[in-house]
């Protein structure tokens, strides 16, 4: 059994206020101060038990996973039922539908359409450089959501919508501030936000329309034919959409935590571009990018809720209780990784991850229910962080102050601005 466990007031608590605006700060600081340790947070009639140890990760996310469902309902609103919201027998039909195309998809064809998005994304940037920081957000997010567009579901961001990513990220901002509206804690309430995302799923409900329409036997890939064909049992929209933002917001959001690293660490950014002169997949890169996932998880936070009462690393979970997975408390466990802000390309040797590691790295997610783009993610991240060292000096401005925003993934809050010039 385990001790007393840490106990936070999130709905009116010291820490309440902060919760509510930058809950990865938190986690951040629940993991410098009580690693690998659980907490309680109590919310309106809820007590929400959070884990941030590999055990418990591994028990929710593996042993267990039946008995664990998603809590995805502010997302559901917008993307309706695909394989990222279902559970069960609806998610067991579109991830046997959709996995063997996204798994088999060409390496090479992933780095080739991310040198070509990234590589015009670098050209932008620089164009928009000046005398003030440029916030590299858009661009990123512009090239990651065409990569994975073109390489999964064979057609060009602007044939669904011609503000594809900044759609995705309106619908995300409001399905983030409904995430919390449980009973007993103050209800949020943003009209203006939900009006936004309406409008933005109706852009995208109509440019799937279009496609249904006017894309047969042009250049679609084999799985929007499979979606397209599926008949009732698939919401073709739902899979759509959520393939799109889940694949391209964890890379775009993964490319930007990196720039804000290397802007920091002048000669290791000198240092990956001199090896990338020799090399064209050099292993401290993908070292490099392991450590920035590391400490910038894309996904930091799995939730989860109880089918049936369990038993967790010792603790009671109660049916229907909701539960939490802290991967921001596993990738900076002070236990597992000494000083664990710090870069220490050592911790991947050989750009691999070390067997000692397994269950304390989790930068996709883990278990059946991880990210099911993985290895595209991998190849498109590695590609275009080395398409973007190629083109870029990369500075941080003097106001260089860190807060995050939680969405779908790890951002930083007012994006990321870097001082930019050629190379």
């Amino acid at each position: 059994m385990v001790g007393p466990m840490i106990s936070l007031d999130i709905q009116q608590g010291a820490g309440a206020e902060r919760w509510r605006i930058d809950p990865c700060a938190v986690l951040y600081e629940l993991a410098e101060r009580h690693p690998g340790e659980p907490a309680v947070l109590h919310l309106g009639y809820e007590d929400i038990v959070l884990f941030q140890d590999a055990e418990a990760a591994r028990h929710i996310a593996h042993t267990n996973v039946d008995n664990y469902r998603k809590n995805l309902a502010g997302f559901r609103q917008f993307f309706g039922s695909s394989r990222l919201t279902n559970d069960d027998d609806a998610w067991r039909r579109s991830q046997r539908l959709s996995q063997p195309f996204i798994a088999g998809t060409d390496s090479s064809f992933v780095a080739g359409a991310a040198t070509r998005f990234f590589s015009a994304a670098s050209q932008a940037m620089l164009g928009a450089a000046g005398a003030a920081a440029v916030e590299v957000d858009p661009f990123l997010n512009d090239a990651a959501g065409a990569v994975i567009a073109e390489v999964t579901l064979g057609f060009g961001p602007d044939d669904l919508s011609s503000s594809l990513s900044s759609d995705f990220r309106v619908i995300l901002q409001h399905a983030a501030l409904t995430t919390w509206n449980v009973p007993g804690a103050p209800q949020i309430s943003a009209p203006a936000h939900l009006a936004k995302a309406m409008a933005a799923k109706d852009r995208l409900r109509q440019g799937l329309d279009r496609l249904r329409t006017n894309g047969a036997g042009q250049s679609r890939s084999g799985l929007l034919d499979a979606l397209l064909d599926a008949g009732d049992d698939i919401d073709v929209f739902a899979e759509v959409c959520t393939l799109l933002f889940a694949g391209f917001d964890t890379s775009s959001a993964a490319l930007g935590w990196a720039m804000w690293l290397l802007a920091g660490e002048p000669d290791l950014q000198e240092r990956l571009r001199s090896r990338l002169r020799e090399d064209n997949e050099p292993a401290e890169l993908d070292a490099f990018l392991a450590e920035a996932m590391r400490i910038f998880p894309p996904v930091p936070i799995l939730s989860r809720i109880a089918g049936r009462d369990d038993t967790v690393a010792g603790i009671p979970i109660a049916a229907g209780q909701k539960v939490l997975l802290s991967v921001i408390g596993l990738h900076h466990d002070a236990n597992i990784y000494p000083n664990p802000k710090r870069i220490s390309l050592a911790r991947f040797p050989g750009g691999e991850m070390p067997a000692a590691l397994r269950g304390h790295f989790l930068p996709f997610g883990t278990g059946q229910r991880g990210c099911p783009g993985s290895k595209i993610a991998r190849v498109e991240i590695k590609t275009a962080m080395a398409v973007l060292l190629r083109h870029l000096h990369i500075r941080r401005p003097p106001d260089n102050r860190l807060s995050f925003e939680w969405l779908a993934s790890l951002r930083r809050r007012g994006g990321q601005r870097f001082h930019l010039a050629a190379v």
